[in-house]
């Protein structure tokens, strides 16, 4: 609207007219402006100049600062312009509040339309028509929601908008959370522990750390007053970071430690609080009326899991708004492990090594010295006693070290192994022997135990492989994701004293895996076969949280000797007692096929390779012109020097194999062959079917077995006459001139006696009783 007014010239500025039309109503303008047109003569517009006024519309504009999505008890900046009035009202509606709007820093109040009502949310105006209002949302008793803000130019509730200009503008509240991670899991006395992790919602008070473990918490001081809660400040990008520190750690008693991470949630202070006094400090809840507390220190206090539930149980209590998240970490004290030694002869090169919990990069001195040194005495054979520093490298389960030995200087002697590490002053011994036995016999291994299952209470939902193949071949990289989401247990997520165990067979297996508690979790990194997360960590009120944990398994397909199914990754519950629940693992596995060794036997021939070769005659051999002697056979084998051998189980001697020995099916002899080629032995079997199928009588302890078909069959099935004397089976792998992987009568994984025994080989064989065992085969037939 446009009219024309005289003012008087001398009283009259730009200034002062702008600032005037934010004080007239437009009705007001208007008749003014039409009296004005009226009543001034043309005398008094001599006197008086004249303008032209515009009066337009006021209006307002609100915006929210970010994104406009906040967690509860951030601070939200909302600003924008109101060209209409001086002051600008806000009030806010959405889930539970009053119908027409609430006082925005008490939303339970519905907003006052009267212009002197102190409890009215408003902003002045800035001279530039701009305005700005700062809301803290620590004391909003909000649902997590999505809610309206209303920005007006006078002071009305939702149903008075008509009368006034306004704008909305809409934010999300979301719940705050805590998540956390430890750097390691296990440390050694001494080490440096970090607690990292995010804290959601600007808690003014920050976060408090409690740390656990026997006849230990971490707020405790001397004197007994200077006790209290540890807190930590969050940073602007919702971090936090907690340091126990190295000379707190090595005073720390070797165990499990608990931690519990508390958030102050949406009033920004802490529910659950400590009260240091002369002889105790109690922790109890702020107002002293809702939580039964209990001594953290001092006399009668609880320690490591019972103080962590007892505080846990504090802040679950339906008073309290705070939330938690649950850590926990082992002490160890430092150790250093060998692995066990085998026998070896005099010029064999082999690798002592071991595992250790002591960190990558320190020196591991390693001595060794034979059962005749004596400090004093003076050194009169050729050996000379080791002593070696080595390093420690980073492993699969646990840290690794290793050193290799060349024996070529060693005499038949007992030797000892001491790895020591002077800075954490810990060590460990090992004993071998050097003999002068030409094939070693192998030492038993025990049978792996199966466990009895119980109940479950995890259900996996998802798992697959990357890439996802129903065969694999060994060495093949992989990538397993699966997720576990917890069933309740009663009243609980998941029950303490269990545990979730997650495994796999596949080799250089990497663990990155979150504990989601309602959506939020910090990812972990790990490496080994086996991932066991305790129940403590996954324990939560079940009303009111939802846990979820996300895995993801990098590794490679193990190396096998046969044709197998290899798990992926399995999941189980274990109870107390270490069993797996009675309805069984979640199991994701594939068929692997193994990198097969050049076969021992090929077309009626035998094949020797350079070195030392374990082998047997499938069927039995043509006596006709000596082809089932050893001389026709070997006659031509050049064999360094080296006699052929075969075992004697019933005496546990050696007997040479001579020009006339005959050559039977189930017997195994061992010859060496000095040829850089490989070289071939061809047979000429017995096709007579008048004759009695071959059989070998096995004494208890080792002997030594000859594979009795030219078509492969499981060890099992092989020997099925034996089935209940049997216990371990060994091969020998001629082209690596290594023992291969034992073989265990009801054994798994790459012990499963579902692997073959094949032609033209030898195996040594464990009979815990004596026994007969016939062939496969007969003639030319096989059965």
């Amino acid at each position: 609207m446009e009219t024309q007014l005289f003012i008087k010239k001398e009283k009259y500025s730009h200034k002062s007219a702008k600032r005037a039309t934010k004080f007239y109503k437009l009705l007001l303008l208007v008749t003014i402006a039409l009296f004005s047109a009226l009543l001034i003569s043309p005398v008094m517009a001599e006197e008086y100049g004249t303008v032209n006024v515009r009066i337009d519309e006021g209006a307002i504009t609100v915006l929210s600062s970010g994104d406009g999505s906040y967690y509860l008890g951030e601070e939200v900046t909302f600003s924008g312009t109101n060209t209409d009035t001086n002051d600008l009202y806000l009030f806010i509606t959405g889930p539970n509040l009053p119908l027409n709007g609430g006082v925005l820093t008490d939303p339970q109040t519905p907003v006052s339309t009267d212009p002197t009502s102190p409890d009215n949310t408003h902003a002045a105006v800035k001279t530039d028509d701009t305005w700005e209002y700062k809301w803290n949302t620590s004391g909003a008793l909000l649902d997590a929601a999505t809610y309206t803000i209303y920005a007006t130019a006078n002071p009305v509730n939702k149903s008075l908008l008509s009368l006034t200009k306004y704008d909305t503008v809409s934010i999300v509240l979301e719940k705050p959370f805590v998540t956390a991670t430890v750097s390691s899991s296990t440390i050694l006395k001494g080490d440096d522990l970090y607690i990292r992790g995010t804290a959601t919602g600007d808690p003014p008070s920050g976060v408090a750390i409690w740390i656990f473990g026997k006849n230990y918490w971490n707020g405790a001081a001397v004197p007994m007053q200077y006790s209290g809660m540890v807190t930590e400040t969050v940073n602007d990008d919702n971090s936090f970071e907690y340091l126990l520190e190295s000379a707190e750690t090595k005073n720390l008693s070797a165990g499990q430690y608990y931690v519990v991470v508390q958030h102050p949630m949406y009033n920004g202070q802490f529910d659950v609080i400590t009260d240091a006094e002369e002889q105790w400090v109690i922790v109890k809840d702020r107002l002293n009326i809702y939580y039964n507390s209990f001594v953290v220190w001092g006399v009668g206090y609880l320690q490591g899991s019972d103080a962590s539930e007892a505080l846990i149980d504090g802040i679950n209590s339906p008073y309290v708004d705070d939330t938690y998240y649950k850590l926990s970490f082992i002490v160890e004290n430092p150790w250093i492990k060998i692995d066990s030694i085998s026998d070896h002869h005099a010029g064999d090169l082999f690798t002592i090594s071991g595992t250790t919990n002591l960190d990558v990069g320190t020196e591991i001195v390693i001595a060794l010295t034979d059962s005749f040194f004596q400090v004093s005495e003076e050194k009169t054979d050729d050996f000379s006693n080791i002593s070696s520093t080595v390093q420690v490298v980073e492993g699969i389960n646990y840290n690794e070290w290793s050193l290799d030995i060349d024996t070529s200087d060693f005499s038949e002697n007992n030797y000892k192994v001491q790895a020591e590490s002077i800075e954490f002053n810990v060590s460990a011994t090992a004993n071998f022997s050097i003999i002068n036995s030409s094939i070693p016999i192998p030492t038993p291994t025990p049978t792996p135990v199966k466990p009895v299952s119980k109940d479950i209470g995890a259900a996996i939902v998802s798992a697959s492989a990357s890439p996802d193949k129903s065969e694999y071949e060994i060495k093949e990289p992989v990538c397993i994701k699966a997720n576990a989401e917890l069933e309740s247990s009663g009243d609980q997520t998941f029950p303490a004293p269990h545990s979730l165990k997650a495994y796999t067979e596949l080799d250089n297996p990497e663990w990155h895996y979150i504990i989601k508690i309602n959506g939020h979790g910090e990812e972990q990194v790990t490496k080994g076969k086996n991932l066991i997360i305790s129940g403590y960590l996954l324990e939560y009120p079940s009303d009111k949280n939802e846990i979820k944990i996300e895995y993801l398994l990098e590794g490679n397909i193990p190396e096998i000797n046969e044709i197998s199914n290899q798990t992926l990754i399995g999941l189980s519950q274990i109870d107390s007692s270490g069993n797996i629940a009675s309805s069984g693992p979640f199991l994701l596995q594939r068929t692997v096929y193994p990198d097969l060794p050049d076969p021992q036997y090929k077309y009626e021939k035998i094949i020797l390779n350079n070195g030392w070769n374990f082998i047997s005659t499938p069927k039995k051999l043509d006596p006709s012109g000596g082809n089932n002697t050893a001389g026709k056979l070997f006659g031509n084998v050049d064999s360094g020097g080296h006699s052929a051998l075969m075992y004697n189980g019933s005496n546990g001697g050696w007997d040479a194999v001579k020009a006339d020995t005959i050559i039977k099916p189930l017997d195994a002899l061992w010859i060496y062959s000095n040829s850089t080629e490989n070289q071939d032995i061809y047979l000429t079997f017995d096709s007579n079917p008048l004759q009695t199928p071959p059989s070998k009588h096995l004494s208890a302890g080792w002997n030594t077995l000859g594979y009795s078909s030219t078509k492969s069959a499981t060890t099992r099935d092989t020997l099925i006459d034996v089935s209940e004397k049997w216990t371990k089976v060994i091969g020998w792998d001629a082209e690596e001139q290594n023992f291969e992987d034992t073989i265990i009568s009801g054994g798994s994984g790459n012990y499963a006696d579902s692997r073959s025994m094949l032609p033209g080989k030898g195996y040594w064989v464990w009979m815990k009783d004596e026994g007969t065992i016939a062939s496969l085969a007969i003639n030319s037939m096989e059965v």
